[in-house]
């Protein structure tokens, strides 16, 4: 089982060696190009990531490897875990969207995938990998996944530290934000990461950040039925939906 968590610092530092070495072994200089978009390429960078984040882990629980493919029909979902089980016998797919990322290409805007801005389509291309091999690992231990379940959410956040699991557009800034911002309201039950503490309370506001309000008997907020509460503010971008 996959219970290693990555620091922030090292996520990104994670992120970036990964792609230099990927780009060294490759011989890769232009990043945000269709032409990195290859069956190849896709394998690489799993190889990569089993051996530098998972320790090896897809090789241990899944000798026979991941097929990857492409995809011209895809055209919202920029990528899509497919797992089968006949007996004994699981196969793992990775199904990439080419016309996502050629949109990606074409759009000038700053793209946010899974929480975090990507530079390039290699980094676009390497998010997405990251939210699959998410899906990979839930589909291994547990037979089933859901990128919106809590359980999906916190291996994301662990290992990548994704913070939104609204993978299936490569959205801009703006539309990502409304996207989170329409997902939790007033009075709703929430969880937050700091400082490696998860904390649950109860949202109630919602501006560009949420007021949540969670119990803590040292807390100077009390509520009519006098319990103590402390006051965060926290990003949408880092709420978890406990409901």
């Amino acid at each position: 089982m996959i219970d290693t968590e990555v620091n922030k610092n090292d996520k990104v530092n994670m992120r970036d060696f990964i792609k230099k070495d990927f780009c060294r072994r490759r011989k890769l200089n232009v990043l945000n190009s269709i032409d990195i978009l290859t069956l190849e390429n896709i394998s690489n960078l799993i190889n990569i990531y089993d051996g530098y984040v998972l320790k090896g882990y897809l090789v241990n629980a899944i000798p026979k490897g991941i097929k990857v493919s492409l995809s011209n029909r895809m055209t919202s979902s920029a990528g899509k875990t497919i797992f089968s089980k006949r007996g004994r016998e699981c196969t793992y797919e990775i199904r990439i969207s080419n016309r996502v990322i050629k949109e990606y290409i074409e759009d000038n805007r700053s793209k946010f995938v899974c929480g975090i801005e990507a530079k390039d389509a290699l980094e676009a291309l390497m998010l997405i990998l990251e939210h699959e091999l998410c899906h990979v690992i839930e589909f291994s231990e547990y037979g089933s996944s859901n990128c919106k379940g809590e359980r999906f959410k916190n291996i994301a956040f662990n290992l990548f530290g994704h913070t939104s699991s609204y993978h299936e557009i490569l959205k801009s800034k703006d539309v990502l934000n409304k996207t989170i911002n329409n997902s939790f309201v007033k009075g709703q039950v929430v969880q937050f990461k700091y400082k490696g503490i998860f904390y649950e309370g109860i949202i109630s506001n919602i501006n560009k950040r949420a007021t949540v309000m969670v119990k803590d008997i040292k807390g100077t907020y009390r509520d009519n039925h006098g319990l103590s509460y402390s006051k965060w503010y926290i990003p949408l971008k880092l709420l978890i939906n406990k409901e």
